[in-house]
């Protein structure tokens, strides 16, 4: 009896197949996992620099402006940008600019004390007529954050 180790040909050829049929049905998932991640640290970042610009306004006590969706990163003293990560983009409803008052609360405008309404903006997972998922932020007249779920699609409405 001839005691032989190892695999055959055969074997070999039928498990790199079974793992090519594999990585064929998990590729699309795990893109859509990529986007999904963008989309979530792109959120994320946004709620990060919404609470950044409160805390400057508070602890400067001056009108800080939070500038979303801006092609350059050079703030100043008084200016704070954010931009999306990766593929995302982003629709500001209400405006593409959040005036932060030395209180901390979002103002109608830089100059004007009156409190401002709720300021919405959604961060979309790809370009926004491409888009199939996005996530909506909110800013309301107290300052609050609120970071909703995800929800499909991508519009201004």
């Amino acid at each position: 009896m001839n005691s032989t180790k190892g695999f055959t040909l055969v074997e070999l050829l039928i498990t790199i197949a079974v793992l090519t049929i594999l990585s064929v049905i998990a590729a699309p998932a795990m893109m859509d996992a990529y986007i999904m991640q963008n989309l979530n640290k792109s959120t994320s970042d946004l709620v990060g620099k919404i609470q950044y610009a409160q805390s400057k306004a508070m602890l400067e006590r001056k009108p800080i402006t939070l500038t979303v969706d801006s092609s350059t990163e050079s703030g100043g003293k008084s200016k704070i940008t954010w931009s999306p990560t990766g593929s995302a983009s982003v629709v500001a409803k209400t405006s593409n600019e959040i005036y932060f008052g030395p209180a901390g609360y979002p103002q109608i405008s830089i100059d004007k004390d009156d409190f401002a309404g709720n300021q919405t903006i959604v961060v979309c997972n790809q370009a926004i007529d491409e888009a199939t998922y996005s996530r909506v932020v909110k800013v309301n007249r107290l300052g609050i954050v609120v970071e909703g779920g995800i929800i499909g699609g991508c519009s201004a409405n």
